[in-house]
């Protein structure tokens, strides 16, 4: 296997999409909200651009929020449209506040915890009105585009911002529930591109937007083969709504190349490449992209890659220490990208001080009957490096099915090392 090169993206993948949030996707969600919505909060939103404008922003939605519910109280109908609408304008307002331009001066790293802060907030906020909604507004055989930009809009928040909504105290717990949303996410996808096959009028969900964050989830749930076509019929509405040389294709091609990639399809992988390319006026190197397949790990095979199984390697604070420093520098091409539900930054579990537990990535390939023929490992001292790859070559996992056939594949797993410090 060829050992991948030191700034190859490893995680797993979102690639950002705020060209298409920002340059058209806002307008098109607006369609399913009330219009004296839109009249109140869109022209706060386009002129956002400090802390203290998002502070106010966030205000006036409060206040907004306040005097709708009170008029709508008497009627179950309008109540429960302004509840779902509400829901998606804090996911608009979490969008454009993602993209504030970095503060600058003394007080800097202040206003950027300010920012951090009520972003967080407002997710939290969008997620406690979703839930609300669901429990106090019951779903009819037909539900309104309202309800279903707020389910999308709650499944791609739970996919890819931070909150502490719902999440309990413990660890083990904590895990639990990132579970359940990760499974609510593909399903809450799923249930709204359904809906939006079914319905003549498309015009209340961009499906660029629909398609993409599906297909990713998707991904990094391990089902490369339920994701692959989304992302083709993606890259065509895209290329006919934004044009062929639109750099809005770019996180859609990059995706098909890194699935072509994992199958191994060259040829194909050559061509989305090349196309991403010419976009990119010649710049785009081709760096291949891995996927993480330990979703696609076999029963038997899971236990090895649970974060409570782990091997132990014991050494210097400061190698460990180094070690860590030089692997976040290598994963850094990834810190400016959103992670998805339970894909966040992993957590250091410190171990009364004197050792940590930590996922190494391993290289692997898959043969055509799920078995791995072969596995890479660096970072590690050479004894460190045989016992992973040994695990990962007694690992099983589902074949991969490319464009009809059974095909060999190209990804990594997560093996959990414990470091522990002997000084």
């Amino acid at each position: 296997m060829t050992k991948p090169k030191d700034l190859v993206k490893i995680h797993p993948i979102l690639f950002s999409l705020a060209a298409i949030f920002l340059a058209g996707c806002l307008a098109v969600e607006a369609q399913s909200t009330a219009p004296q919505f839109d009249a109140r909060i869109l022209p706060s939103l386009e002129k956002l651009v400090t802390v203290k404008d998002l502070i106010r922003v966030q205000r006036e939605l409060d206040g907004l929020k306040k005097k709708v519910f009170k008029d709508t109280r008497e009627n179950k109908d309008r109540y429960c449209e302004a509840l779902f609408n509400f829901v998606v304008f804090r996911y608009r307002l979490h969008r454009v506040s993602t993209v504030l331009p970095n503060p600058t001066g003394s007080d800097s790293e202040t206003q950027k915890k300010e920012i951090d802060d009520l972003v967080k907030k407002n997710v939290y906020q969008a997620e406690e009105l979703y839930a609300k909604g669901e429990e106090e507004c019951p779903v009819g055989d037909k539900p309104s585009e309202a309800y279903l930009m707020a389910r999308f809009t709650n499944a791609w928040l739970l996919d890819n911002a931070p909150s502490d909504f719902g999440f309990g105290i413990s660890f083990q717990s904590n895990r639990a529930i990132r579970a359940k949303r990760e499974e609510r996410v593909l399903d809450d996808y799923d249930f709204v591109l359904k809906e939006f096959r079914s319905r003549d009028d498309k015009s209340w969900i961009e499906p660029v937007l629909l398609l993409y964050s599906y297909a990713n989830a998707l991904l990094r749930h391990g089902e490369i083969e339920t994701a692959e076509p989304l992302l083709s019929e993606c890259v065509t509405i895209a290329s006919k709504k934004y044009g062929k040389d639109s750099p809005m294709l770019l996180p859609i091609l990059r995706l098909l190349a890194a699935v072509a990639g994992c199958a191994g399809d060259q040829t194909i992988r050559q061509q989305y490449i090349s196309w991403i390319s010419k976009i990119n006026d010649g710049a785009d190197n081709g760096e291949e992209t891995f996927f993480d397949l330990g979703s696609r790990a076999a029963l038997i095979s899971k236990p090895a890659l649970s974060w409570n199984k782990f091997i132990t390697v014991s050494g210097p604070r400061e190698a460990i220490e180094g070690q860590q420093k030089k692997g976040s520098k290598r994963r850094g091409t990834m810190a400016d990208l959103p992670f998805g539900a339970g894909q966040g930054p992993r957590v250091n579990y410190p171990e009364g001080g004197t050792a940590i537990t930590l996922p190494m990535d391993v290289f692997i390939t898959v043969n055509e009957l799920g078995d791995v023929t072969d596995a890479d490992v660096r970072d590690l001292t050479e004894k460190a490096r045989a016992s992973l790859k040994e695990i990962a070559l007694g690992l099983k996992f589902k074949p991969l099915m490319y464009k009809g056939r059974v095909t060999s594949m190209k990804g990594f797993v997560k093996i959990y090392v414990k470091y522990v410090y002997n000084n």
